[in-house]
């Protein structure tokens, strides 16, 4: 039976002055940890829960924790060294996200749910705001897609490490999801995070 698992990317600080965002506070609150509560209050995640993020990031006992090989390799190497730790199965799903964007997990379980309806020829469904910005790293992708796409980039004599996110699912068979901007919000400033305090 096919599972579900979801792998947040937390590894990132930014031009945070060094500062890991999964631990920056928002509310009380860890980045990273509104992200695992969303996740945690949908019952579709069947697998895994993987944070890719450096050891000094600390995770709850339920939640497994890796970081790529060697590490800064960008997200595509961190979504792969989190589908091994998951121990993920070509006909399994994955949902991605990001720990800087601290409420978009809440948005996970409807694109889940238009990828089961979409079938086979999609691949993955990714969110798109309301300015028709995409968001590659917050989406239900299927395992066996992004498989696939890694053999034929190594094929072609290209890395994951460093591998640009865009670039690499440009191949891929993605359907795009209006999701409302004020769950989209990311931190890459300290000024987006004292926005989102206000």
């Amino acid at each position: 039976m096919a599972r579900v698992h979801a792998v947040i990317l937390a590894g990132g600080s930014g031009r945070m002055g060094g500062t890991t965002k999964a631990d920056l506070q928002l509310g009380g609150k860890r980045l990273l940890d509104w992200v695992l509560s969303d996740l945690e209050a949908s019952d579709l995640v069947t697998g895994a829960r993987v944070v890719v993020a450096p050891p000094h990031v600390r995770v709850p006992a339920h939640v497994q924790r890796t970081l790529e090989d060697p590490p800064a390799g960008g997200p595509v190497a961190g979504i792969f060294a989190g589908l091994g730790k998951a121990g993920a199965r070509s006909e399994d799903i994955v949902w991605l996200a990001t720990c800087d964007a601290p409420y978009a997990a809440a948005a996970l379980p409807r694109l889940h749910a238009q990828l089961l309806r979409a079938g086979h020829a999609i691949d993955a469904v990714i969110a798109i705001d309301d300015r028709g910005r995409e968001q590659y790293l917050l989406g239900a992708y299927r395992v066996r897609s992004l498989h696939q796409r890694a053999q034929s980039w190594r094929q072609g004599g290209a890395a994951l490490h460093g591998a640009p996110m865009w670039r690499f699912i440009s191949a891929l068979a993605i359907k795009a999801q209006p999701t409302p901007a004020v769950i989209l919000n990311d931190v890459d400033t300290w000024d987006d995070l004292r926005a989102l305090e206000s």
